[in-house]
C-alpha cells in the first residue's frame, strides 16, 4: 500500500545556513505535527560550503543540490519535486517567522496563493531605512504600473496550491521570480490573498552590492511583465 501523499510541501532554498537550518526544521516539524498535517520538507541547497546539507539530512529533510545558480532556479527546482497539495516557501534565516505557518494553513482554501505581506494592515518589517525605502518604492511601482492589486510582490513567504505552479510556469532565475509568479498568477485569473507578517532582515552581507546586482534584472523583468 502506497503512503498517502503529503498535504504540505515546505520548500526552503539554502546557502550556508548551518546556524539556522536545524533549528528551523525543528520548529516546522513541531508546528506541522501539532496541526496534524502530512508534510515533507525540501531543502534546495546552492552548494553550501558549511554543514547545511548534513544538518538538514539529519533532521529528515529531503535535500536537493541546486544545478543552476540563482534564487529563482532554486525555487523552480523545488517546485518540480514538490508532492504536496500545497507548497509553502520561506527563507532559511528566520527572517520569516515559522510560527506564522498556522495562519497560512488556516487560509489555504480561500485562495490559490497566500502571500505573507509586509504592506497590508498589521504587516511590519524591521530593516534599515534605505532598504525600507527601496522595498516600498519597488513594490508600489510594480503594483501600480503593472495594474496588479497585490501590495507585496517581492516577498517569499507564500503558500501556493501546487497544481497552479505548472500552469504559471515561472522562468526568472533570480529574486525577480517572485514578481513574475505574482503577476502571471493574477493575469491568469488565479486568486491571491495577502495576510500580515512581520519580516526581520538578517543583518548579514552587503546591501549595496545586492541592490546593484539585481537592479538590472528587475528592470528586465518589469519590461517582460509589462509586455504581457
Amino acid at each position: 500500500m502506497k503512503p498517502s501523499p503529503p498535504e504540505i510541501t515546505v520548500l526552503i532554498p539554502t546557502l550556508n545556513e548551518e546556524e539556522n537550518i536545524g533549528k528551523l526544521i525543528n520548529v516546522i516539524n513541531s508546528i506541522l505535527t501539532k496541526e496534524k498535517m502530512l508534510y515533507e520538507i525540501i531543502i534546495v541547497d546552492g552548494n553550501s560550503t558549511d554543514n547545511t546539507v548534513k544538518l538538514a539530512k539529519e533532521k529528515g529533510a529531503t535535500t536537493i543540490l541546486q544545478t543552476e545558480k540563482g534564487f529563482g532556479n532554486a525555487l523552480i527546482q523545488g517546485f518540480e519535486q514538490a508532492r504536496g497539495t500545497y507548497t509553502l516557501t520561506l527563507d532559511a534565516d528566520f527572517s520569516h517567522n515559522p510560527e506564522t505557518i498556522p495562519q497560512f494553513l488556516k487560509e489555504r482554501k480561500t485562495a490559490d496563493i497566500i502571500i505573507g505581506s509586509r504592506y497590508v494592515k498589521g504587516g511590519k518589517f524591521k530593516i534599515s531605512l534605505s532598504r525600507k525605502v527601496i522595498s516600498i518604492f519597488a513594490n508600489k511601482t510594480f503594483s501600480l504600473l503593472l495594474r496588479v492589486p497585490i501590495k507585496d510582490l517581492s516577498g517569499n513567504y507564500r503558500l501556493y496550491k501546487t497544481e497552479i505552479l505548472g500552469k504559471i510556469n515561472p522562468e526568472c532565475e533570480h529574486y525577480d521570480i517572485l514578481q513574475e509568479i505574482a503577476v502571471k498568477s493574477y493575469k491568469q485569473g488565479f486568486k491571491t490573498k495577502e495576510i500580515p507578517i512581520t519580516y526581520i532582515f538578517r543583518t548579514k552581507g552587503n546591501s549595496k552590492l545586492i541592490v546593484r546586482k539585481y537592479l538590472k534584472q528587475y528592470i528586465k523583468t518589469f519590461i517582460k511583465l509589462w509586455r504581457m
